[in-house]
Order: structure tokens, then C-alpha cells, then sequence
């Protein structure tokens, strides 16, 4: 490929993805429900009046302005925290002048001083939103918990507001302020007080995170050394500890429940044995952390700056937003967070973790702390968070090694600032960011075993993959087997990682037979979403064309093996020898992928008596009580199980009686609704449910003697 076509290609997709990120962004901007959190409630009102054709287009393109001064208004307690960060950068930047006579910032950085760094932007943002203002009244301001303020709380919810209000006044926090007129009394907490919650609330589940960490490190290395990778990057070699460290303590901690041991002793003792048996490897980690260092040197105007400063106050934000005993959402109420906590008060096996999913690590809170712990509750749920942290560093990672160091911040950045990828970041404590995090770093492991130079190179700030596929053996066999295992604990932790599995596969066949294989393959992986009805044609169909019979769902498979068989084999012919290597690559995957999968898969076989063994992701539930209302749906497991009777059965043969769950949860992504037509899939515009505008209860409260 010349280089004028290579910069000609370069600039159509960066040109097409700007079309395509405008695009998504008006439409985006267009949907009423985003518009109620997103707008404000006059500006909402002039773009209904400015689009009277309901073009979500135009309500998108109308709402960008507002949307961009709306967004800088609610960031408004923040702007402390910009200006003290700009007036350390200037100060900086200054002595740098003075000592060089040049306008750069020269560091010489350490893993501790990015620490540091981090640990400065948490308290800084800690205490400008802790002693700011929400409206007239500063944040700290209390009102007793009466139920006349608190209305629709339940008996329960204010039996704790009361007894953490009446800890308060105990403990002399808080200063008497003046008297409501509904009755209550009014109360501002000492700066003392919340000076001293970021010691004994922030730095100890700060101190767990890193903790955790460094066990991840230090098995990670100690499995990392067993299966022979030597990655010559430090970060390379960090990122790649620390997801399998996760991995390998996934497995451990099933490991413990399956034999009956998941208990608060067992527990700790895993916890210490770790950095003990791994003694060399926590003293490498340590040194590592005390005396690794490099210099970077930039302009003062340079972008890098500004993605790093918003990346670390991004983390660190969200990381105080979840310094809280109560999870955000169904989600994690209702299931990640409380099968771990089930895991834990069971001290055993429990049916709904079955595979090797992110929860095991989850319990740890609970498992070391109690499963009826406030602090156990809390640090269970930065783990979730330090999962978003694992993804956001392997992004960089994957971006730094082939892409450059400042485009690997700038994904970094990217990624952690999607909406949704925030939302479970603060909010909602799901899973998502830990199976994004082991997809991530399958990715990497599959191009460093395809580009082993990459991971050779010393200078990071080398992009771009090499013209020639370097297929010598060496690491690459390693680093394909690294890959295998991510991806089979993406896979196990949520089954929608399979299309990661189908692109890496894609991409391997591209690279080492050529773009025919790679079209080939990639129509191959399509009879396989249309097969198993991933891809259902007939919702595609009725949704596009208004009847799901339009096109042929035989015709899509048929038509799709068709040409995946004659491109994968025309280029197979013309590449033998490409695609033998390809073949011995896809083999090492595979195998090291499903030895990834083995253990659970074989526990749940056995428990289930499958023979020959099947891909059996469940395991007999021999605990939960079952609610059918169809006899023939009881499983025969012995658990205690209740039956509507006969006379009370509804007839499951009428279309009233199908289950629409699947259909809404997917509708309440893709937004139904909102435009039909092929724009529809090319837009993807996410639909969210659980959007609410939050009102302050609080004010209209008058406050009599206030001083």
C-alpha cells in the first residue's frame, strides 16, 4: 500500500467517524429523556418550539448550545478545584522558567508520585465540594431527620438517618443553626469533622484499593513468570500482572467456595499467603513502586497535560462518589453486589456464580470484613470501581504500545468519559468495566504476540504496527496464549465478551492471510450471531421494513456462508504459508481459552451429569426456593418449590402469557421508538430508563434564627 493511499485512507476515517460522531451526538441530543437531565427545563421548551417536526436532528442541533452552557453551570462546584489546579500549574510552570529559561514542565515521575498526585486531587476535590454551596445554603448544612422532611422514607431508612444524625451531635460535629418551620432544627457539621471523615472514611478504602492491587501484582507476576512472557515494558508487564492477578484470583476464591471455605478466616489467609509465597515477587513490586522512574518533558500547552488532569480528577471523583454503604440501581442491589454478599453469609457455592465471574473478587469486602459491615459494603463496591480503573489503564496501555503515549491518554480519556462507562463507575457497580478490562487486555496479549517488536522497543512514543508480520515464534506463542485465557475469563464473567472472541478472530486471519480471509472470516462469525439468533433477523426485519418476514433468515445464512467460504478459501490459497500460521495461532487461542474455562466447566458438567461434557454456563440451584406457575418448569433439584394450582394457572399457550423481558431490556438501549429505518442500527442511540431529574427536598425549608 503506497503512502499516498495510506494517508488518503487515514483521512476518509477520520473524516467518517467525525460524520458519524456528529451524527450520533445530535441524535443523542434529540431524545426528550436525555434532554430532561441534560437541558434546562426553558431551553427545553424553545427547542419543542424550533422543531415542530420532531427531527431529532434538529432538537439535537437545537440543544448542542444549551446542552454545552447547561453542562458548565452544574460543574459549578468544581470551580475551585480548577482554579487551585491551575495555580499549582502556574506555579509549577514558573519555577521551571526560572530554573531552565524555558516554558516546559520537566518531571522526573515515580509510581509514588503518581500516587501522590492522585491522592492531592482527592482531597482537593473532597474539600471543595464538601465546604461549598448548594444554592444559598452550604453543603454541609444538617436537618434533623423528622418524618414531616423526610415523607416517603421508610420506618427503616429513617431509623438510620436518625441514629447517623444522633452520631453527629454524640460526637460534638455538629453547630446549631436555627430552627425550620416545619419543626425541625437546622445544624451545620464542623470542618473538623469532615476534615477528619476523609482519615478515617477516604484513606483506609483507598488503602484496601491499593492493596488489592498489589495482591494482583504479585500473583500476577508469579503466574506471568509460570507461562514464560519476559515483557520488556514496565507497563506492559504492570498491566498485564494485574489482570492476571484478578484472574488468578477469581479462580482461587472459586476454588474456596466450591470446597466449603468461603469464610472470614480462610479469607484473610488467602489475602496474607499471596505477598508470602510470592516473596520475590512483592519485593520486585516494591522496588518497582519505590525506585522506577521516568522523565517527561512537555510544552505547557500540551493536550497531555490536560488528559491527565482530567483522567485523575475523573477517578478520583468517582471514587469519593462511592465512599458510601449503599449500592445505586437493581443492578447491583439486586445482583452483583448482592450475590457477593449471599456468597459470603452461605460460606459456600451458590448457583448464580457458577463461572469464573468478577463477583468473587467483589466479595472480598464482605468476605474479610463481614457480610453486615458498612466498611465491608463500601469496599465491595470500589472494587467495582477499581475494575473501571484496570480497563481505563489497560486502554492506555493498548494505546501506548502501538499507538503513541499521548494517543494512549487521550483513549484512556476517551473511554473512561462515556457516559455509560461512568455511570458504572459511581452509580450502578456492574460488571461491565471488569469484562471490558480482560477483553482490553486480550487485545493487547493478540497484538503483541502478532507484533512481538512492539513489546521489544524501548521508545514508546513509536506508533504504528510494522509493514511485515514478525511471526518467528519467540514470545508471540506466549502472548497468544495470554490471550486465550483473558478471553476466557471475559467470557465467563458476561457471555456478550463472544464478540471479542469473533473480532480477534477476524483480525488474525486478516493479518496473517490477508484481507479476503479477513472479510471471510468475518462473514463466517455472521452465521454464527444469525444462527444462534443474536442477530434476529425477523426483529431487524419488522423493524426496518415493517414485517419481520422481509428478509430471509435462511437467505441471511446461507448468503453469508457462502461468501465467508469462497473469500476465506481464495485467500487461504493464495497465503498457504500465512495460513498455516494463522491456523497454529487460532490453536493456541483456542486451547488456552477453553483451559481458562475448564474448572467451572467441568464442575458444572459433572453437577449436572452432562456426558459427553457441554458448554454448561449454570449449575443445579439446590438453595432457592422456586415460584412456578407451570409444573413442568420445576427443576428436580429438591429445593422447596411452590405451585400455582390448577384452578389459578393461566394458559401458557396465549401470546399474553410470553415473556417480554428480553425485548424490553434490549429496547431500553436501542430506543425504541426513536426513528426507524436503517438509521436506527447506525446511530445506536442508548436508551436509559432510570434518567430522573433529582430535586432538592430541601429548598423551600425557611430557616428561622439562622446567624
Amino acid at each position: 500500500m503506497s503512502p499516498t493511499l495510506k494517508r488518503l485512507l487515514s483521512i476518509a476515517l477520520f473524516a467518517l467517524l467525525l460524520v458519524w460522531g456528529g451524527y450520533g451526538l445530535l441524535s443523542y441530543l434529540g431524545v426528550l429523556v436525555h434532554q430532561l437531565v441534560l437541558v434546562s427545563d426553558a431551553d427545553r421548551a424553545i427547542i419543542a418550539e424550533a422543531c415542530t417536526s420532531g427531527s431529532l436532528l434538529c432538537k439535537g442541533w437545537h440543544a448542542l448550545l444549551p446542552f454545552i452552557t447547561f453542562t458548565l453551570s452544574r460543574a459549578g462546584p468544581f470551580l475551585w478545584y480548577g482554579v487551585i489546579s491551575l495555580a499549582v500549574f502556574a506555579t509549577a510552570l514558573g519555577w521551571q522558567f526560572f530554573m531552565r529559561g524555558k516554558w516546559t514542565l520537566r518531571m522526573r515521575l515515580h509510581p509514588w508520585t503518581i500516587l501522590l498526585f492522585f491522592l492531592g486531587s482527592l482531597f482537593l476535590i473532597f474539600n471543595v465540594l464538601a465546604l461549598g454551596y448548594s444554592g444559598p445554603d452550604p453543603v454541609r448544612r444538617m436537618i434533623e431527620p423528622l418524618p414531616q422532611v423526610y415523607k416517603n422514607a421508610t420506618p427503616e431508612t429513617l431509623r438510620s438517618l436518625q441514629d447517623n444524625f444522633n452520631s453527629l451531635k454524640d460526637r460534638g460535629c455538629l453547630t446549631h443553626v436555627g430552627t425550620a418551620q416545619i419543626g425541625a432544627e437546622v445544624y451545620d457539621m464542623k470542618i473538623s469533622c469532615i476534615e477528619g471523615s476523609f482519615f478515617t472514611r477516604v484513606l483506609p478504602q483507598l488503602a484496601m484499593v491499593l492493596l488489592l492491587c498489589f495482591e494482583f501484582l504479585v500473583l500476577g507476576r508469579m503466574l506471568l513468570l509460570w507461562l514464560r512472557p519476559r515483557p520488556r515494558r514496565p507497563l506492559v508487564e504492570m498491566i498485564v500482572s494485574l489482570g492476571l492477578g484478578a484472574c488468578g484470583l477469581i479462580a482461587l476464591l472459586w476454588l474456596l467456595a466450591v470446597v466449603h471455605l468461603y469464610v472470614q478466616p480462610a479469607g484473610w489467609l488467602l489475602f496474607l499467603a499471596i505477598p508470602l509465597i510470592g516473596y520475590r515477587h512483592t519485593v520486585y513490586w516494591v522496588r518497582r513502586f519505590l525506585w522506577s522512574e521516568w522523565e517527561s518533558e512537555e510544552q505547557w500547552y500540551s493536550p497531555a497535560i490536560l488528559f491527565a488532569w482530567l483522567l485523575m480528577g475523573y477517578l478520583a471523583f468517582n471514587f469519593l462518589t462511592v465512599i458510601r454503604p449503599f449500592p445505586i440501581g437493581w443492578d447491583d442491589l439486586g445482583r452483583y453486589l448482592n450475590h457477593a454478599r449471599l456468597l459470603v453469609s452461605y460460606g459456600h457455592f451458590i448457583p448464580p456464580l457458577a463461572t469464573f465471574q468478577w463477583q468473587y473478587v467483589t466479595s472480598l469486602g464482605y468476605l474479610l470484613f463481614g457480610f453486615d459491615s458498612v466498611f465491608a459494603a463500601t469496599f465491595s463496591m470500589l472494587i467495582n470501581w477499581t475494575a473501571g480503573l484496570m480497563a481505563t489503564l489497560s486502554v492506555f496501555v493498548l494505546g501506548n504500545v502501538f499507538l503513541g503515549h499521548r494517543r494512549g491518554m487521550l483513549a484512556a480519556l476517551l473511554y473512561y468519559t462515556l457516559p455509560l462507562v461512568g455511570h458504572f463507575s459511581y452509580a450502578d457497580m456492574k460488571i461491565d468495566n471488569a469484562v471490558f478490562a480482560m477483553g482490553t487486555l486480550a487485545t493487547l496479549c493478540f497484538f503483541l504476540a502478532l507484533f512481538p517488536m512492539h513489546d521489544e522497543e524501548e521508545d514508546a512514543a513509536q506508533a504504528g504496527p510494522p509493514a511485515e508480520v514478525p511471526l518467528q515464534g519467540g514470545a508471540g506463542w506466549e502472548y497468544m496464549a495470554l490471550a486465550g485465557i483473558f478471553s476466557g475469563f471475559a467470557f465467563a464473567i458476561k457471555p456478550t465478551a463472544v464478540m471479542v472472541l469473533m473480532s480477534l478472530a477476524t483480525t488474525l486471519f486478516g493479518i496473517t492471510v490477508g484481507v479476503p480471509a479477513f472479510f471471510g472470516t468475518a462473514f463466517l462469525g455472521w452465521v454464527f450471531y444469525t444462527w444462534h439468533t443474536e442477530f434476529n433477523v425477523a426483529a431487524v426485519s419488522q423493524y426496518v421494513y415493517g414485517a419481520p418476514d422481509a428478509i430471509s433468515r435462511t437467505g441471511v445464512i446461507l448468503f453469508c456462508t457462502a461468501a465467508g467460504v469462497l473469500l476465506f478459501a481464495y485467500g487461504a490459497w493464495h497465503n498457504r504459508q500465512g495460513f498455516l500460521r494463522g491456523m497454529q495461532m487460532l490453536g493456541v487461542f483456542t486451547g488456552s481459552l477453553f483451559f481458562a474455562m475448564a474448572p467451572w466447566l467441568l464442575y458444572n458438567n459433572i453437577a449436572h451429569r452432562h456426558f459427553p461434557p457441554r458448554l454448561e454456563m449454570g449449575a443445579p440451584d439446590h438453595i432457592s426456593p422456586i415460584f412456578s406457575i407451570n409444573p413442568l418448569d420445576v427443576p428436580t433439584y429438591g429445593q422447596d418449590a411452590r405451585i400455582l394450582p390448577p384452578d389459578l394457572r393461566p394458559d401458557m399457550s396465549s401470546p399474553s402469557c410470553r415473556n417480554t423481558s428480553k425485548a424490553e431490556e434490549v429496547d431500553r438501549y436501542w430506543g425504541t421508538g426513536y426513528g426507524k429505518g436503517w438509521g436506527h442500527y447506525i446511530t445506536f442511540i442508548a436508551w436509559f430508563s432510570k434518567c430522573h431529574r433529582r430535586t432538592n427536598r430541601f429548598d423551600k425549608i425557611k430557616v428561622r434564627g439562622s446567624t
